[in-house]
């Protein structure tokens, strides 16, 4: 199962959101993962970021990491409780699995937000210079350090968790489809009503037959 790649999985929850727990270690489960549940930091101050959500956001991955990092694994997944994956993921992520462990990866996104979400075709593992949402990676151990650093270099300016990694100081890669979306609902983050999406385009954009896509 995927878990072969990595060492560990987590899944950020809020702890008033029991049903979204539920349906999140559901839906992991049904692809072999079992993940532990990291209560979501509840931050004491706004600070430089738009939203509190916005920086309890941050301050849940920065304790990932951490946790990570203190327990020596040598990689970890991380998972958000709003995480829809694919009908048929785990045909999908054997296509690319032994592309994963030849990459040196610092994150390995499931999902590149910039690219179309309907091309299964030629699925590949690419690199990638940013993407949005912080919903499903993995990070790697060689970049505990940094990505610390990053986070702590980002409390002056109060980034978005998606926003604060790109090419300039993170390897980034991503698979060419995008194997994991978002599950519509309200955001915790920005207070926001989002759709079900797998990237920045939605199947709004596309001609019928290809909005079939979405869901193989």
């Amino acid at each position: 199962m995927i878990l072969n790649q990595f060492d560990h999985a987590f899944l950020i929850n809020r702890d008033q959101d029991r049903e979204r727990l539920t349906v999140a270690l559901s839906r992991l489960r049904a692809v072999g993962i079992e993940a532990e549940r990291v209560p979501a930091v509840v931050p004491a101050e706004q600070g430089p970021y738009e939203t509190p959500g916005a920086r309890g956001c941050i301050e849940s991955h920065l304790l990932v990491t951490r946790l990570a990092q203190e327990r020596g694994y040598d990689s970890a997944l991380v998972f958000e409780d709003d995480i829809v994956f694919r009908g048929n993921f785990l045909e999908q992520w054997a296509l690319i699995e032994s592309q994963v462990a030849q990459v040196s990866y610092d994150l390995f996104y499931f999902y590149d937000w910039f690219a179309r979400a309907w091309k299964p075709w030629d699925l590949r593992v690419k690199s990638i210079d940013n993407t949005v949402c912080t919903h499903a990676y993995a990070i790697h151990s060689r970049f505990y350090d940094a990505a610390q650093r990053v986070y702590a270099e980002n409390e002056r300016v109060g980034l978005a968790a998606d926003r604060i990694f790109n090419s300039s100081n993170a390897r980034i890669y991503a698979p060419s489809y995008n194997l994991i979306g978002q599950e519509s609902g309200h955001s915790t983050v920005d207070g926001s009503t989002k759709q079900l999406r797998w990237s920045a385009y939605t199947d709004r954009l596309l001609p019928w037959p290809l909005r079939l896509y979405q869901w193989f």
